[in-house]
C-alpha cells in the first residue's frame, strides 16, 4: 500500500516528462508537479506545519490547487479544500473548526484571513526544495477533510484516511480501468468528493488529467473531451444531460472514451442512451457513495444491452471489501443502508454525538449509517428509495435542509421556515424556502439575499414563498407534507417568478 504522494514521486522518476495536469492555462509534467509540490512542502514546514496538522486550501480549481494538495500531503498533514465562492462567515467557521495550522492562498485570496500562517503559493515557489525528503506516511491518519452540510446549520468535517483513499482507488479501478495511458477529464469541484475519483485516482495511476472549468461550461467540456481524446471522466447526471443536449453532440469524436462514472442524482435513461450511442466503446457506471465512505462504494454498470430494462437505474452492488447491511424496521423489505469496510471515514471532526449516532459495531465490523433507504431488486442490486431524514441531492450536492433553514430562522421577523426541493418550470431542480413572517409586507427578495450571504452557492434557494398560516399536524408541529404539497402544486402550475396563490386557509406569496 502506497500513499498518493509516493506514487506521484514514483511517476516523476519513471515518466518525468509525461503530462500530469492541465488547467487550461498551463500543463505540468509529473516532474514539474512533484518539484512544485516539494517546494510548497518545504514552505509549509518553514511556517510550522507538522504531521497531523490541517491545512486549508483557499484556491480556485487550478494546477496550483493540485500542487497545494500534494504539498500538504508530502508533510503528512491533512488538506481541507474549501469553496472560495462561499460566504466568508462560512469559510471562517471551517477555518475555526478545522483549527487550520496554515492556509494556502493565491494573490486574490491572500488577504481574506489571518487566523493562521498564510502561504501564498506563488511566493512559495521561490524557496528551494532540493533538501526536502518526504517521510513515511501514517496511512491511518486523515489525508483530507471535506465539509458536508449539517442539520444544525454548521457544516461537518468528514475525515478520510490515506488507507480509505487507497482502498477506494483499488476497488473502484476494478470497474473504471484507469491506467498510466489514460487521459482523464475532471468536472468536479475540488471540495466535492468526486475529485478523488477524477483527479487524484488518475494521478495515482500515472495518467494525465485535464481540469474542467470552475463554472460548468458545456462547450469547454466537449472541446476537452474530443480534442484530447479523453478516455475517462466523471460527471453527475445533470452534467451528462447538459452536454448531450448541445446541438451537434453526436458529431463529436468520442471513439477513445472508455468509461463514464456518474451518480449523485437520479439518472435520465434517455441521456445515458445518447452517451452510449455517441461513444460506442464506453461503459457507464452508476456509482453511489456518501462522502463518509470515500466517494463511491456501490456500482451498477449500464450497457446498451440492459438500459432498456430500467426507468430508474439501481445503485448496484458493493465494491470489493465493502459490506452492506439493511437496517429494516417492522418487517419491511427495505431499510436504512449501512456500510462497512476500509473506505469508511475515520470520524466526523469534533462531532462526538454525530459519531455516536452514525458509526456502530456489528459482528466485529464498523458500520456507517448512510440515512438512505434502499431495497434489493430481483437481481440482487440495491435500489435507492430516498432519504430517511431531511437531506436532499441538488445538482449532485448533498444538502441538509436544516442548514438552509438556519439563516432564515435567525432573521428577525421570521417565525417559521420550511425548505424543500422542487422542479421548477423555469429554474429546473432547485431549492425553495417557505417562510411565515410577522410582517406580511416584509421584502422577501431582500430576506433571501441576506440569508444567502451565509450559504455557499450550491445551497442557496432560488425561490422563496410567504405563507400567512403554517398548517399544523395533529401533534401541533408544522405539517411540512401539506406545505410541500401547496408549494409543489403552485410551482408546477405557475411559470411566472412572482405570483400569489390562495388555498382554503393558507396563502403563498412567491418571488
Amino acid at each position: 500500500m502506497q500513499a498518493l504522494t509516493h506514487r506521484v514521486l514514483h511517476w516523476a522518476d519513471t515518466q518525468p516528462n509525461k503530462m500530469a495536469i492541465d488547467d487550461g492555462s498551463q500543463a505540468l509534467s509529473y516532474q514539474e508537479l512533484a518539484a512544485r509540490a516539494k517546494i510548497l512542502a518545504s514552505h509549509l514546514q518553514a511556517v510550522g506545519v507538522e504531521p497531523g496538522d490541517r491545512v486549508v486550501i483557499l484556491l480556485p480549481k487550478s494546477n496550483d490547487a493540485i500542487v497545494a494538495i500534494l504539498g500538504t500531503l508530502l508533510v503528512n498533514a491533512t488538506y481541507v479544500p474549501v469553496d472560495t465562492s462561499s460566504p466568508k462567515p462560512r469559510l471562517q467557521s471551517i477555518l475555526d473548526d478545522s483549527e487550520a495550522k496554515a492556509i494556502v492562498v493565491s494573490d486574490s485570496t491572500s488577504k481574506w484571513f489571518n487566523c493562521a500562517p498564510v502561504v501564498n503559493i506563488k511566493n512559495a515557489q521561490a524557496i528551494s526544495s532540493s533538501r526536502f525528503e518526504p517521510s513515511d506516511t501514517d496511512l491511518s491518519s486523515p489525508a483530507y477533510i471535506l465539509y458536508t452540510s449539517g442539520s444544525t446549520g454548521t457544516p461537518n468535517g468528514v475525515c478520510i484516511s490515506h488507507q480509505a483513499m487507497y482502498a477506494f482507488f483499488t476497488a473502484v479501478n476494478c470497474y473504471m480501468g484507469i491506467t498510466r495511458n489514460a487521459r482523464c477529464m475532471n468536472t468536479s469541484a475540488l471540495y466535492f468528493d468526486v475529485s478523488i475519483a477524477d483527479v487524484l485516482l488518475p494521478l495515482y495511476q500515472g495518467a494525465s488529467v485535464w481540469l474542467g472549468p470552475n463554472i460548468p461550461l458545456p462547450l469547454r467540456y466537449l472541446d476537452i473531451l474530443s480534442t484530447n481524446r479523453i478516455t475517462h471522466f466523471c460527471g453527475v447526471g445533470s452534467t451528462l444531460t447538459m452536454l448531450s443536449a448541445i446541438e451537434g453532440f453526436n458529431e463529436n469524436n468520442f471513439a477513445d472514451l472508455s468509461c463514464i462514472m456518474t451518480g449523485a442524482e437520479v439518472l435520465n435513461p434517455n441521456t445515458i442512451a445518447k452517451w452510449l450511442d455517441a461513444a460506442p466503446n464506453t461503459i457507464v457506471l452508476n456509482g453511489y457513495g456518501p462522502t463518509e465512505t470515500t466517494c463511491v462504494c456501490t456500482v451498477f454498470e449500464i450497457s446498451k444491452e440492459n438500459i432498456k430494462h430500467y426507468s430508474d437505474f439501481p445503485i448496484g452492488t458493493p465494491l470489493p471489501d465493502i459490506n452492506v447491511m439493511l437496517d429494516k424496521k417492522d418487517g419491511n423489505d427495505f431499510g436504512e443502508l449501512c456500510i462497512a469496510g476500509p473506505q469508511v471515514m475515520n470520524n466526523y471532526l469534533k462531532r462526538d454525538t454525530l459519531n455516536h449516532t452514525r458509526l456502530f459495531i456489528h459482528n466485529d465490523k464498523r458500520y456507517y449509517r448512510t440515512g438512505d433507504r434502499v431495497q434489493y431488486d430481483q437481481d440482487g442490486n440495491l435500489i435507492f428509495l430516498g432519504r430517511i431524514d431531511e437531506q436532499v441531492k441538488v445538482n449532485g450536492y448533498r444538502i441538509h435542509l436544516g442548514e438552509v433553514a438556519a439563516p432564515f430562522l435567525k432573521t428577525k421577523g421570521v417565525q417559521d421556515v420550511v425548505v424543500l426541493k422542487v422542479d421548477h418550470a423555469q429554474h429546473g431542480e432547485c431549492l425553495a424556502v417557505i417562510v411565515k413572517v410577522k410582517d406580511l409586507t416584509m421584502d422577501l427578495s431582500s430576506l433571501k439575499t441576506e440569508a444567502s450571504k451565509q450559504l455557499p452557492s450550491y445551497m442557496r434557494p432560488l425561490l422563496i414563498a410567504q405563507i400567512n398560516k403554517m398548517p399544523l399536524s395533529a401533534s401541533g408541529k408544522v405539517n411540512a407534507k401539506l406545505v410541500r404539497s401547496l408549494a409543489l402544486e403552485h410551482y408546477q402550475q405557475e411559470s411566472s417568478y412572482e405570483s400569489i396563490i390562495a388555498t382554503d386557509n393558507e396563502e403563498l406569496a412567491v418571488v
